[in-house]
């Protein structure tokens, strides 16, 4: 079993009060303290012992010493391409745009990073679209380290999920997890392309943290497609009528009081359609469970009322619960974080109310990290399958007090 964060700061319980906070300070006019798609970095340290550091899409870490709202701090990383893997490269290939930067430091001590990057290879691909791969990455030889430890100088050395020559949609967001002494990478897959595509969470089993098992990945989580189209809350584009594509991301897990909780983003990351959901499982590997709630008044406007996902923050439809609007836009890239040990966060990016849309568009530059504190509450030998839909709710909630 694992759990998000690092740092190295003795636990006292942080007086965080109720509410969203954010977790630097933006200074719009010097175009700091934005961040994209921040990830909590695995210790091997003992769960809630620590605060955590944050490293993303954005090419830095994130350090907090004494957790409280705007406390990080950021240091620069730098990722470069390793010759071992430039050699594997096709003829006029090039490798584009590290995102997804996810540092792990395993259960023995060492740091691994998946990443992921854009190919471009025209002899695949003539109209010059490119595709996601998912590498794996080491720290540099005597790199510099960030005030928690934290390598930042890396080296991608190996390709994990995805080919250099054929073209393959989705594949992002690669991150590893340690559970019962066995290896896994958690990312993005697409799942189907008829008779409307689908992206979702699966989980593939690791030899090492640069070799992919020959067994096939595990879906974990994947928008709904029932007989009316699924649920129209899960559609990419605000409800669209015209684009039918759903996507669920960003799957994050975390072992909660013995219990699997991933959260997850759904919609699109760069409109009000972004938000946040919680599935659960009694297993990492089990097919995870949404929490769902009767939409009596068709507020999703689904073909007919039925029951649609209860997200655990929106901003999306103001008569459905959870609607944050007035402290965040577009909230997503969530995870769970314990500091100290029993005191629950959720961490995530969003936008200030204050950022405007451009034809229903944000500027994704403009995310910044944001935490929520939690309230936990999973009754003892409670099991997800046997839990039903309105108690699994109570399980995790935003802290009102």
């Amino acid at each position: 079993m694992s759990s998000s964060g690092t740092g190295g700061t003795t636990p006292t319980a942080p007086a965080i009060p109720a509410g969203i906070h954010p977790l630097t300070q933006v200074d719009a006019t010097a175009n700091t303290g934005y961040f994209e798609d921040p990830l909590p970095i695995h210790l091997a340290q003992t769960a809630g012992s620590y605060i955590p550091s944050i490293a993303g899409t954005t090419h830095q870490v994130l350090t907090c010493t004494t957790l409280a709202s705007g406390c990080y701090s950021s240091s620069a990383i730098t990722i470069t391409t390793g010759a071992a893997l430039m050699a594997q490269l096709p003829a006029n290939t090039k490798l584009n745009g590290y995102q997804n930067n996810n540092i792990y430091q395993d259960n023995a001590g060492n740091w691994q990073m998946a990443t992921t990057v854009t190919v471009n290879n025209p002899a695949a691909n003539p109209n010059g679209l490119p595709w996601n791969v998912i590498l794996h990455a080491s720290p540099v030889s005597g790199s510099a380290t960030s005030s928690a430890g934290v390598p930042l100088a890396w080296s991608s050395d190996a390709l994990l999920i995805g080919s250099f020559t054929n073209q393959e949609n989705a594949n992002y967001d690669g991150k590893y997890l340690e559970d019962s002494g066995k290896l896994y990478l958690i990312y993005s897959r697409r799942l189907q392309d008829s008779p409307s595509a689908q992206d979702g969470i699966v989980a593939q089993l690791m030899t090492s943290a640069q070799q992919v098992d020959s067994s096939s990945p595990t879906t974990l989580l994947a928008p709904e497609n029932n007989s009316d189209g699924g649920y129209k809350s899960e559609l990419f584009d605000c409800a669209s009528a015209s684009n039918q594509f759903k996507l669920i991301e960003t799957g994050n897990i975390t072992v909660v009081n013995g219990k699997y909780a991933m959260a997850y983003s759904t919609g699109s990351f760069e409109t009000p359609c972004y938000k946040v959901g919680i599935a659960w499982s009694d297993t990492l590997t089990g097919q995870y469970k949404k929490i769902l709630q009767a939409d009596t008044s068709n507020v999703w406007q689904n073909p007919s009322p039925e029951p649609e996902v209860l997200y655990l923050i929106q901003a999306q439809q103001s008569a459905w619960p959870n609607y944050v609007n007035s402290s965040v836009q577009g909230p997503g890239v969530p995870s769970l974080v314990q500091y100290p040990a029993g005191t629950w966060y959720l961490y995530f990016a969003g936008y200030d109310p204050s950022v405007p849309l451009d034809s229903g568009m944000f500027n994704p530059k403009l995310r910044q990290p944001y935490f929520m504190r939690l309230n936990v509450a999973i009754p003892a030998n409670a099991t997800v399958a046997g839990t039903s839909n309105s108690d699994l709710a109570g399980w995790i909630s935003a802290a009102t007090q």
